[in-house]
């Protein structure tokens, strides 16, 4: 699934170059975008792309608060709640990456290393819309089971204009992404690239004293032998910086 995307400036300077006329309203803030925000899309205007500003999520037939944000690319079409829309009211939308989280509810940031923007299919209805899903590729499977079906550039006008191309690409394998590991639930953020080690940490919870930073950090979590030899390192480190 995906539940929360990002963007910021390099997302902004990526619609620009696809997109001939954007309101600099509409991309210039920075920001996490959740279920029920608002956040640019790319949508066909007769033959040219343009930006639009949508609420993220159908709402409920039953019109109760929460929304519906995510549809399975595989069975989708099966939804008369979405039929119409995806073969009618295509989009894409434009983030920096997404965030996911695994069984343990550690949160995890997905991105490519290649490009500087990912572009999720979606379609709408109205001024909301919804974000496509499909099966893990092999570079997040180990962590969820869904992820966004992610488009190319040169992709976008074909998904958004080319109704006899719908069905090519609910069944397309998304593009290899990379992540960062952004936090655990014990308190601890690390930043980490898989098959590379931990480069970046911090406490996130406030501790009193360096003798209690060094119980909490160094205390047996029943995670490998990886992580307590980071956290002794760092009650090592908040001891003798007396920080």
């Amino acid at each position: 699934m995906c539940g929360r995307y990002y963007i910021d400036d390099e997302t902004a300077r990526e619609i620009e170059k696809i997109v001939r006329e954007v309101n600099e309203k509409l991309i210039s803030e920075k920001r996490n975008v959740h279920p029920s925000s608002k956040a640019p899309v790319v949508v066909g205007n007769k033959d040219v792309l343009a930006v639009e500003e949508y609420t993220w999520g159908f709402r409920h037939y039953n019109k109760t608060s929460s929304v519906i944000f995510n549809a399975r690319a595989e069975t989708a079409m099966d939804k008369k709640m979405f039929k119409s829309s995806i073969q009618q009211r295509r989009l894409a939308v434009p983030a920096a990456g997404f965030f996911e989280w695994n069984a343990n509810k550690d949160k995890y940031y997905f991105h490519s290393e290649k490009d500087k923007v990912l572009w999720l299919a979606g379609f709408y209805q109205d001024d909301r819309f919804v974000i496509l899903t499909t099966a893990a590729n092999s570079s997040i499977e180990d962590i969820h089971p869904r992820m966004p079906l992610t488009l190319e550039p040169a992709e976008l006008k074909q998904w958004i204009f080319d109704n006899t191309l719908v069905e090519y690409f609910l069944n397309k394998v998304p593009k290899q992404l990379t992540f960062k590991y952004m936090q655990s639930n014990d308190g601890i953020k690390l930043l980490t690239q898989r098959g590379h080690c931990f480069v970046t940490f911090e406490v996130l919870r406030p501790m009193h004293t360096p003798g209690m930073r060094a119980h909490l950090l160094g205390r047996n979590t029943g995670k490998s032998e990886a992580y307590f030899k980071i956290y002794t390192y760092m009650a090592r480190f908040y001891k003798s910086s007396g920080v």
